[in-house]
């Protein structure tokens, strides 16, 4: 389960990049009852997304023309240059190179062995999530890859984490990735395989996905549709999990909702 202790390892912020910060702001007030806030310092046009008075994601466009709408799943770090280096130690490169974002600490965007993107960010005074596993905010990590292997050793070096493997029949093995030392229960993400035409928005590299939780994921559902999103998959239960459905904005960033089963 996602914590808001942002341990060095742990998803600790979400940011979203559209062509149009308005529009998009209003589909996920529609979807989750979010709402758009100044963040209060300069963030390069990015805006708070808040659940209630609790900053749940960040918003704002697209900074360069060939960028695609994409969420970014951001990662704590205790120093950005050792995450930098341990990154480029096994394969993987800087996309961004580290910046700081007065007062509150500083960011890089890094590309893992494989081609996925990924953000680190290094607080000072700002950590990441003021809500987290409620209904209507982030919950999950979950990673598509075209090599489970790759990426699970990739990841474990990088950040350190160490992996409860799924048997899922058919669907192949889904690992459940959580901080070495820590309990099964605070487990953060999860890594699957799937093969490159499932990943042609990425070019068939890995591709991040926030899942988001709902109280009603069929509910959710219709009004991700009903507000101009397009649902890909689902609604669907998925065992040892809940009620998932795999979603894209208006704007084709893809996302999940999950509604958890009660042993989940």
């Amino acid at each position: 389960m996602i914590t808001t202790d942002f341990r060095p390892g742990t998803p600790c912020w979400l940011e979203l990049n559209t062509p149009d910060v308005a529009a998009t702001a209003d589909f996920y007030h529609r979807v989750f009852g979010w709402t758009l806030h100044e963040i209060g310092f300069d963030a390069g046009g990015y805006q708070f997304l808040r659940r209630g008075d609790s900053a749940a994601a960040a918003i704002g466009p697209l900074e360069h023309e060939e960028q695609r709408p994409a969420w970014t799943l951001i990662f704590a770090v205790g120093d950005i240059e050792d995450a930098i280096d341990e990154t480029e130690n096994r394969g993987g490169s800087v996309y961004v190179e580290p910046f700081a974002v007065p007062p509150v600490g500083r960011m890089a965007i890094l590309m893992d062995s494989l081609g996925g993107v990924f953000g680190v960010w290094q607080s000072q005074e700002f950590g990441g999530f003021e809500v987290v596993n409620e209904p209507d905010s982030f919950g999950w990590a979950e990673l598509w890859t075209p090599d489970a292997a790759a990426s699970r050793s990739f990841y474990s070096g990088v950040f350190g984490w160490q992996y409860e493997i799924l048997d899922q029949g058919e669907n192949g093995e889904y690992a459940v990735a959580r901080n070495t030392g820590a309990p099964l229960e605070e487990s953060h993400g999860g890594i699957m395989e799937l093969g490159r035409e499932y990943l042609a928005d990425t070019e068939g590299a890995p591709d991040w996905h926030p899942v988001f939780m709902v109280a009603d994921c069929d509910a959710s559902a219709r009004l991700v549709r009903d507000s101009g999103g397009k649902i890909y998959m689902g609604p669907v239960d998925i065992p040892q999990a809940g009620r998932m459905a795999v979603c894209a904005d208006l704007v084709g960033a893809e996302f999940a909702l999950l509604t958890p089963s009660p042993a989940g």
